[in-house]
């Protein structure tokens, strides 16, 4: 009997039950992805340790290496090297920068209220005393400037930077220049773009330039004469030395005399004063007759009316 139910039922059916089969993600090979997840996060620590050595600058930057805090050296557009995870990198731009210093309201030496407008051209030189020794590059060099051309207009009475604006402007420079060294800035331009005076200051100053022109237009006029009668002079002197140039000179003045219709000449007598005379009462008498003419015509042109 025992043999019987031996053989029906093997006593491997009684052990362990047998494992249902996986469906899903129980499925996966869970010990295959683990390795190939630590494979690619190997992979990658292992990349960014390699471009961790290297650092790219551009053209228009420079950069300063910052090691445990302390800067170390400046780095020159393009690859560069430095250690990851150590070293530290901050970039400074290094194109011209324009600033502009919009109505700035400043008194003269000559006690002068005007209103400047003026722009200044600057560009770091030195990114590693520019990110070491200052905050705000931008901020401190309008600061500097506005104050240092405070103190170089001050200096100067109004029409010195009227006429010299260019000494001016190169003070101004020069002390920035001066003043933003320690600050890795150099200032490579200033210009005053706009100058505007008070309203009675302007009307006194066109008052001054009339009067000046006025008093140039009459010394020239002056000079004028005195050169003319100077060349009368020596013209009167030359004529004298030879009587036929006096009498061609005589008869070119009565031509010019006679291109007037009015003019009677009288030729003849021994006595300039007679001959003058006669000139001037011949010259009245034309005048008189050609007056006469002109207001008779209107009356003699005027048309005949039928009664």
């Amino acid at each position: 009997m025992l043999a019987i139910l031996s053989q029906t039922f093997d006593i491997n059916d009684f052990g362990e039950p047998a494992e249902p089969a996986k469906s899903g993600f129980d499925s996966i090979p869970w010990g295959t992805i683990g390795h190939w997840a630590l494979i690619i996060f190997l992979a990658i620590v292992v990349l960014n340790v390699f471009f961790g050595f290297f650092v790219i600058i551009r053209a228009e930057e420079h950069g300063v290496v910052f090691r445990f805090g302390k800067a170390i050296r400046e780095l020159n557009p393009g690859l560069n090297f430095k250690l990851p995870f150590i070293d530290q990198v901050e970039r400074v731009d290094m194109w011209i920068t324009t600033m502009t210093l919009d109505d700035q309201e400043l008194i003269t030496k000559d006690s002068v209220s005007i209103t400047v407008k003026a722009a200044a051209f600057y560009r770091i030189t030195d990114a590693r005393k520019n990110i070491v020794n200052v905050e705000n590059a931008s901020d401190t060099i309008q600061q500097l400037a506005q104050a240092t051309m405070r103190r170089v207009i001050g200096g100067h009475k109004l029409e010195d930077i009227l006429e010299h604006g260019q000494t001016v402007t190169d003070a101004i420079k020069s002390q920035l220049i001066a003043a933003t060294e320690d600050l890795g800035i150099t200032v490579s331009e200033v210009e005053l773009l706009d100058i505007k005076l008070p309203a009675n200051m302007q009307r006194a100053m066109s008052r001054v330039a009339e009067a000046e022109r006025e008093a140039a237009a009459q010394l020239i006029t002056a000079q004028g004469e005195e050169n003319a009668a100077q060349a009368l002079a020596n013209a009167a002197e030359k004529l004298s030395l030879n009587p036929n140039a006096i009498e061609l000179r005589r008869l070119a003045t009565w031509r010019e005399i006679g291109s007037d219709n009015a003019t009677m000449i009288v030729v003849g007598g021994n006595s300039t004063a007679e001959m003058a005379a006669a000139n001037t009462a011949a010259a009245t008498r034309g005048a008189l007759t050609s007056a006469a003419a002109d207001a008779a015509t209107p009356a003699d042109a005027a048309p005949a009316t039928d009664a």
